[in-house]
């Protein structure tokens, strides 16, 4: 979280590259005069189209909150830094340095970075997201589009997860036996490994002496 800054920043210094990769290989236009702005917390509204029908609708808050916000009025994208620690845990509790640790996955992204994506899109009703990988020695943005289809499918899932666990008085339900929780998790993880890295731009740093720790 200390790195989310610099993974902002390296954004921000990089402007003009990840604006170039837009228009050329999404057709999605980003304004020259674009501003970035710290955000909060967002709770996806109980009247949202895509929650209609649903528990969430009434009873169940659904939120989110992406780190940055990117652009003017008339066109915004949504920022989200992840950055890898590297230093990894040993079974004997030592922490061993691996600097080849990476903040993205290397095909497509992770789902669970997806999921966190759509779901802050749904929240602040903006409908593109960049997911900034960032690492000391470069940063790599990652365009990920509102995908309203999935949105759907999962506040359903999610739903039907929740309904099962009550229940159960605070116990994981088991997932297998939900009807179409298999087919969900599928699709997750075919729209996820579709994206691919839009560019990568020079890493920001932040002050040499900084511990990650």
């Amino acid at each position: 979280m200390r790195h989310e800054m610099c993974g902002i920043a390296s954004v921000m210094s990089g402007l003009d590259k990840v604006r170039s990769h837009l228009l050329s290989e999404h057709q999605v236009s980003m304004p020259i005069d674009a501003s970035v702005q710290e955000q909060g917390l967002y709770i996806v509204p109980s009247c949202h189209p895509l929650l209609h029908g649903t528990s969430f609708s009434a009873l169940i808050p659904l939120a989110a909150s992406p780190d940055a916000r990117l652009g003017t009025n008339e066109v915004q994208f949504l920022i989200e830094v992840k950055s890898a620690c590297p230093f990894v845990e040993r079974d004997d509790g030592v922490w061993s340095w691996m600097p080849c640790k990476k903040a993205l996955g290397d095909k497509g992204i992770k789902m669970c970075h997806f999921v966190q994506c759509q779901v802050q899109m749904m929240a602040t009703g903006v409908p593109h997201c960049l997911l900034v990988g960032w690492q000391v020695e470069e940063c790599k943005v990652v365009y990920v589009p509102f995908d309203a289809d999935w949105c759907r499918q999962m506040v359903v899932m999610l739903a039907s997860v929740i309904a099962a666990a009550i229940p159960l008085r605070g116990q994981r339900p088991t997932f297998s036996e939900l009807p179409g929780h298999e087919e969900f998790v599928q699709c997750t993880k075919e729209r996820s490994s579709v994206l691919k890295e839009l560019c990568s731009v020079g890493s920001v740093k932040g002050a040499v002496n900084a511990l990650w720790l």
